[in-house]
């Protein structure tokens, strides 16, 4: 059953503004946080699916390799990620 606010009363119902979760931008790179989110800083995931099993399949080659910006930090070109979601029957 649906609740009905009388005209003028101000409803009480939390409106959330989620960011689009598959805007990806038309190139460059993402992090593994971009790619898989984190629920701690309200970062939504575009393959939802943990950082420690997407990493696993990146080992096992199911996944695309990552690219090493520095010596400590690693990300994905957005032209892979595309791929892999519609490999994986997502669309783009």
């Amino acid at each position: 059953m649906n609740k009905v606010t009388p005209i003028g009363v101000k409803s009480t119902a939390l409106k959330v503004n989620l960011p689009p979760i598959h805007q990806l931008p038309s190139a460059g790179f993402m992090r593994l946080v971009d790619i898989v989110g984190d629920k701690k800083k309200g970062i939504p995931a575009i393959i939802p699916i943990g950082k420690s099993t997407f990493l696993k399949r990146v080992h096992d080659g199911v996944f695309p390799a990552p690219y090493r910006l520095g010596e400590r930090t690693v990300a994905w070109r957005v032209d892979d990620i595309m791929e892999l979601i519609a490999k994986l029957g997502g669309t783009q």
